[in-house]
């Protein structure tokens, strides 16, 4: 499931907007943005199909794609290369052994320029799905319901 979350628009870059928002307890450990602001708030480059300008209050959409996919890119080749070599050291030769996990290092840097390579593509690319209201015109709807 996508996650989505309401902030701020805070600049404007060609197809591209930043977004604040604040920092949930749900954030913990996620890892979709990984762009912390401060210790409140998280900070992240969207796509603007919706023509949002500065000060415009904004839904994000970030997909789980993102997440998942990246994560294993980014972490089990390298790590499949490395318990490798290790099974090769116990069993065979440790020079060997050696030689795999090195070639697991080697391997995890062209994966983690692929995934770079990957991530700009617009379907992995957080993008903002349309306007929200702010947080004070959100309390006046409650107040005429």
């Amino acid at each position: 499931m996508n996650c989505q979350k309401r902030g701020e628009a805070i600049a404007v870059r060609g197809d591209y907007v930043a977004v604040r928002f604040p920092r949930c307890e749900g954030c913990d450990g996620c890892g979709r943005c990984s762009a912390l602001y401060d210790s409140r708030n998280v900070q992240i480059k969207a796509l603007n199909g919706i023509g949002a300008n500065v000060g415009d209050i904004v839904t994000v959409v970030i997909p789980e794609k993102r997440a998942t996919l990246f994560t294993a890119l980014a972490y089990m080749i390298p790590m499949a290369f490395a318990l490798a070599g290790l099974l090769v050291a116990i069993y065979a030769s440790v020079l060997t052994g050696l030689l795999i996990a090195a070639c697991g290092a080697g391997v995890g840097g062209i994966a983690a320029t692929l995934v770079d390579r990957l991530a700009i593509r617009p379907k992995f690319q957080p993008y903002l799905s349309g306007f929200a209201l702010s947080d004070e015109e959100e309390k006046e709807g409650d107040k005429i319901a």
